[in-house]
């Protein structure tokens, strides 16, 4: 158990190391910020066009809700688990299950089809470019080649000219 952890332990290390960049952090927690703020104001925005009233902090924790359920093993895009939990949630705040329902496939719907035309955007852009992993996994199996087939010629005895019969 004791090496596990500590195998655990090195892989935390080793994924903070981004911290010791303080320009990187603070890079990766703006665009959170930004990321979670433009969540917040779906759900708000989607309760506005439905007639729900939401505060910022109810919009925050359906929004942190439907994320976390994303956890749970479910079909493809999370359709139902996402409306499922936000309805839940809903019904804490004392929201009727039509109009939570509405809200909820409003706001699913937005965020795919942002996700959706944002990917096509992306791919547009990119595709005739390689992008660096790629280029990267090229660069990797040629040196692990190389390194392969010095490995099996350092084993092999070197012959030159003819093998004399014996």
């Amino acid at each position: 158990r004791w090496p596990r952890v500590m195998a655990l332990g090195r892989m935390l290390r080793e994924g903070l190391a981004v911290v010791a960049h303080p320009r990187t952090l603070v890079g990766a927690l703006l665009f959170s910020a930004v990321a979670w703020s433009a969540s917040i104001l779906t759900f708000l925005a989607a309760g506005q066009a439905v007639g729900i009233e939401l505060t910022v902090a109810q919009g925050a924790l359906l929004c942190s809700g439907v994320a976390l359920a994303t956890i749970v093993p479910s079909g493809p895009g999370y359709v139902g688990t996402f409306e499922l939990t936000a309805v839940s949630i809903c019904a804490l705040f004392g929201i009727d299950r039509d109009p939570a329902f509405a809200m909820a496939l409003l706001v699913h719907v937005m965020i795919l089809a942002v996700t959706s035309i944002g990917g096509i955007v992306a791919y547009v852009a990119l595709r005739h470019r390689v992008p660096p992993v790629v280029e990267a996994a090229h660069v990797v199996r040629e040196v692990n080649s190389l390194s392969r087939s010095s490995r099996t010629s350092a084993r092999r005895p070197v012959r030159c000219g003819r093998s004399a019969p014996r």
